[in-house]
């Protein structure tokens, strides 16, 4: 296989993969719906060889670019790190497969630093030939590829991965109300979770927070979208409910880093 990679999405992620990829001494090719990427169209970005990395949003965004491929990706393995959907991830497997490609399911844990120091951790799913494959195409971005059984069981895995981190996020939430019912001042509640189980997740929060003008990695809108697919598979609504209830109240934006779900209102005025 030769160093040549087709990156497919230029948002947060595929940029970074993009980048990586080129630091690596890869031949980069990319596409992106607003612009900025090698090629005007995803299938011209295909022409020649090389692996196709797919980085888009959601299921709309990756049955849009599959279509428009069609039978260029014959013969070709795609890689497909989005998160979506597992009926999703499921037909882009059969999509591609039935155009005489092979594919890959490999959403990832982490986020743009994670990429650019290679040490994203990946859920990835397919056939053991393709998934070897799939590891040296991968192994610029990551430290960690974990085998997890079909491309369908790769998107599950990463839907349950990211309602936990909603989860974690909105409990941290709850204790910091707690933290500002009794009277404890923002940062003096931040030092006392930081030493609990919450810690990792308290301490970016405090990092954020001091740093307000930082670019947002990873949404609200990502991980709402992410939480309510889950949601839609297995029933309890509770997690996408409970986020979606909170962009409708305006306690958080869209495009706030997901950290901002962990900060209540009650505390506003000394994060401002």
């Amino acid at each position: 296989m030769t160093n040549d990679v087709v990156v497919l999405g230029l948002g947060r992620m595929g940029r970074a993969m993009a980048a990586r990829y080129a630091d690596a001494g890869w031949q980069v090719r990319s596409w992106s719906r607003s612009g900025g990427g090698t090629a005007p169209t995803a299938r011209a970005a295909t022409e020649g060889s090389g692996v196709i990395v797919l980085a888009l949003f959601d299921d709309r965004a990756c049955d849009a670019v599959l279509d428009e491929l069609g039978d260029a990706v014959a013969g070709r393995l795609v890689v497909n790190t989005s998160t979506i959907s597992v009926d999703g991830a499921e037909a882009a497997a059969r999509r591609v497969a039935d155009r005489g490609g092979r594919y890959v399911h490999a959403p990832v844990l982490g986020s743009v630093p994670a990429v650019l120091n290679g040490t994203l951790r990946v859920l990835a799913g397919g056939t053991d030939a393709d998934l070897a494959e799939a590891e040296q195409v991968l192994e610029p971005l990551a430290d960690d590829v974990r085998h997890v059984g079909t491309a369908g069981g790769a998107a599950a895995a990463k839907l349950v991965a990211n309602s936990s981190l909603a989860g974690a996020a909105l409990a941290l939430r709850d204790s910091l109300d707690g933290a500002a019912a009794l009277g404890l001042p923002l940062a003096d509640a931040l030092d006392l979770l930081v030493l609990g189980r919450l810690g990792e997740l308290a301490a970016s929060v405090r990092a954020r927070l001091a740093d307000p003008g930082a670019a947002a990695y990873f949404t609200v809108a990502a991980i709402a979208k992410d939480v309510r697919l889950l949601a839609d598979a297995s029933g309890p609504p509770g997690l996408a409910d409970r986020i979606a209830a909170l962009v409708d109240d305006g306690d958080v934006q869209p495009d706030d880093d997901f950290t901002a779900l962990a900060v209540p209102t009650t505390y506003l005025a000394e994060v401002r």
